[in-house]
């Protein structure tokens, strides 16, 4: 009967932080997705990270075209001596080829500082510029594949990540990626109307430009025809 009570408790607990962390995962969701601008939009993630789920600190990280290289989109906190240091870090193939390739499966990775030794050189400088215990990576997997990823560490010596650490993160993930790729096809579509725009006023100008060739050439015609 005790165990029985026991489990029913646990398992009451447990209920009870998995709807706190939808209803959290719900609220910033909504946040996120109406935000259109790109900028604004990783500000915002950044900033939910912090302040709302708790975690010390962070980055967002975008691939490159190739996808061969990672790089870093934003930091928090934004205002610290690490926001200027940390971007120096350079994670490629060739440096961080196990990283990468974890990241490209959609494997999240849990960093220790214990095991630094055991890592490649960019992940352990990262680990040691932060002076964290841990860096808890997810990826952030879109409709194309990995698009990125999103890191957090606890550099303020708060508590280890656990198993709910790892599901906040993956599931706030889910929901930014989402919004990520809205805001990445608002900037297109933004692009391709400015680039529409360009094209009409260079066919303008082409217009105007025929125009007034047509308006000097017949009095010229004229006055060298009496000229001759």
């Amino acid at each position: 009967t005790l165990r029985r009570a026991i489990e029913a408790h646990a398992l009451e607990g447990e209920r009870a932080g998995l709807m706190q962390e939808l209803s959290t995962i719900n609220r910033l969701s909504r946040c996120l997705h109406q935000e259109m601008d790109m900028d604004r939009l990783v500000d915002q993630l950044l900033n939910s990270m912090h302040k709302d789920l708790g975690f010390d600190g962070g980055a967002l990280f975008f691939f490159d075209e190739t996808g061969e290289s990672l790089h870093w989109k934003g930091l928090f906190p934004a205002k610290s001596e690490l926001a200027s240091c940390l971007p120096e870090i350079e994670f490629s193939s060739p440096g961080a080829s196990n990283f990468m390739e974890q990241i490209l499966l959609g494997h999240p990775q849990r960093l220790s500082m214990p095991d630094l030794n055991d890592y490649e050189g960019p992940i352990q400088r990262w680990l040691t510029e932060v002076a964290a215990e841990e860096i808890l990576v997810v990826p952030l997997t879109g409709k194309k594949g990995v698009i990125g990823a999103l890191a957090v560490d606890n550099r303020c010596g708060s508590r280890r990540f656990d198993s709910g650490d790892s599901r906040l993160l993956d599931g706030l993930a889910t929901q930014a990626v989402i919004a990520l790729e809205n805001a990445r096809s608002v900037e297109e579509l933004r692009e391709s109307r400015a680039q529409v725009q360009r094209v009409d006023r260079l066919g303008t100008l082409g217009t105007l430009a025929a125009g007034l060739a047509h308006e000097i050439n017949n009095p010229l015609v004229s006055v060298n025809t009496f000229l001759n």
